[in-house]
């Protein structure tokens, strides 16, 4: 696997050789200033959504819009201070790339704790991530956080915790993944009190299975570097549920 400083010049020699997938039938894929180069992939790269360079991408992260079409995604990723992934896939399967792969995006938000969710942590870790937890106004914290619950301070403390964790022993954020935002809204369940994100089609699935194969291989991720948004954040349990970027191709 490329250095974490290396893995941008990696792609470029790559791309200067002529890399094309190696995997049928992802053979005719090709990849240029940290575009995808497909007959599946539009061209729609927004600017406005890339805040910096990545330094390496150690996961990708599958997200659900919350938005009622991809034109409407498109245009609110034209924002001022707009949120968004790197790839957006329309209901008919449409594959538009909106940041290039070597830039870093918001769209991860707040992490958990990894340990914490897989009851992996040490006793001492354990301890730690509870007394941030049980944070309280009062105590001292961060001036960015004024203004927030105690509830969101917390958990915004918690992922500054998380961040300082070397992956895999954290989950990837906004400084070490892809996003791939999913076209799909959603509807409130009045008993349950929970929001229900659409299903996701048919096409929209085998659009996923195809893009996350190529960014597998481009950026030398397995099938553990792959989360849907609810693991890693504090979201809607139901978004990306029914994402499956394991089908079958052709």
């Amino acid at each position: 696997m490329a250095e974490p400083n290396s893995w941008k010049a990696e792609i470029e020699r790559k791309a200067e050789n002529g890399w094309k997938a190696e995997i049928e039938p992802l053979n005719s894929v090709s990849v240029n200033n940290g575009k995808i180069i497909s007959p599946r992939v539009i061209d729609k790269i927004i600017s406005n959504l890339e805040t910096g360079a990545m330094r390496r991408v150690h996961g990708i992260i599958v997200h659900q819009t919350a938005t009622k079409s991809a034109a409407g995604t498109l245009i609110g990723y034209t924002g001022p201070g707009a949120n968004g992934g790197h790839f957006l896939i329309d209901k008919d399967g449409t594959i538009y790339q909106t940041a290039r792969i070597t830039q870093r995006c918001n769209h991860v938000g707040n992490i958990k704790s990894r340990c914490k969710e897989l009851k992996t942590c040490s006793a001492e870790e354990f301890n730690t991530i509870n007394a941030i937890l049980k944070f309280k106004k009062g105590e001292a914290y961060n001036v960015k956080f004024k203004g927030k619950t105690d509830y969101e301070i917390a958990i915004a403390m918690l992922s500054e915790h998380e961040k300082a964790k070397s992956y895999p022993n954290r989950y990837p954020a906004n400084d070490d993944s892809l996003g791939i935002e999913i076209q799909g809204f959603f509807s409130h369940n009045q008993i349950t009190k929970r929001d229900v994100f659409d299903q996701v089609t048919f096409e929209q699935n085998d659009s996923l299975t195809w893009l996350v194969r190529i960014l597998q291989e481009v950026l030398e991720l397995s099938d553990r570097d792959v989360y849907r948004h609810p693991e890693v954040s504090y979201k809607a349990a139901s978004e990306a549920q029914t994402a499956n970027w394991n089908l079958p191709q052709n």
